[in-house]
């Protein structure tokens, strides 16, 4: 059972993973809790999985999807199916998350009517950890503002950064 689960495109992994990592630990830190159970693709398939099941179940039992969307994969099916799953399915919530250039209000409908972030937007980052504990109604301290010195902040900008390094020609 996952409390969240991330969608992404294999090219996108590394603003993916940074994204896993940072919501673990500010997650935990305000929480009374333990850290939530994040599906990650790249953290939770294993050799010999059938990945497609795995998926599968892994998002009909998510309560929110993150929907990373890229230049890139807002034209690849495999987000787009991930992310609609989720719009349809009652009782979900759907974020869309932008990296690179792509911002909310420029997303395709349906996606570009739900309230989204830009991941790289440091001061979105609260929001999105306000809405996670809103969501799950887990009691706990209400989040600190982060700032771009926080530890888990840094970490995820810089993997933002080295996505956007690697991606330079299409993002």
């Amino acid at each position: 059972m996952y409390d969240v689960f991330i969608s992404y495109i294999h090219e996108d992994e590394e603003a993916a993973r940074g994204l896993y990592d940072f919501l673990r630990a500010k997650l935990k830190e305000i929480t009374v809790r333990t850290a939530p159970n994040i599906f990650l693709s790249s953290e939770r398939l294993q050799l010999g999985d059938n990945w497609p099941q795995t998926i599968q179940e892994a998002l009909k039992s998510a309560t929110v999807v993150l929907a990373i969307f890229s230049v890139e994969s807002v034209n690849r099916p495999w987000v787009n199916f991930e992310a609609g799953g989720a719009w349809f399915a009652e009782g979900k919530t759907l974020i869309p998350l932008c990296i690179g250039k792509l911002r909310p209000e420029h997303l395709p409908k349906p996606y570009s009517d739900i309230c989204g972030i830009n991941l790289g937007d440091v001061s979105s980052l609260l929001y999105l950890v306000k809405r996670l504990v809103d969501v799950f109604k887990w009691p706990g301290l209400p989040p600190p503002f982060f700032q771009e010195k926080d530890e888990d902040v840094k970490r995820l900008m810089k993997a933002i950064s080295l996505w956007e390094k690697a991606n330079e020609t299409s993002n």
